[in-house]
């Protein structure tokens, strides 16, 4: 949440999660529905009476390499 209140941080997490192509979902109070979007989508969203319920990450196949 640090770097939705101030989006000029220089957070290590935040760009690990784009770099991913991870998935944000957010619920607002009292609400059934699970907007869900990439990071970057994320920080232009207001979280007033939000919640972040999860992180998806991809799922890593075996043509996938580490170096």
């Amino acid at each position: 949440m640090m770097k939705h209140s101030n989006p000029d941080f220089a957070s290590d997490v935040f760009c690990l999660l784009e770099a991913l192509g991870a998935r944000l979902g957010v619920r607002a109070a009292g609400s059934a529905q699970t907007e869900v979007s990439a990071p970057a989508e994320w920080l232009g969203r207001s979280m007033e009476g939000k919640v972040l319920l999860f992180v998806a990450m991809p799922v890593l196949t075996a043509q996938h390499k580490f170096m």
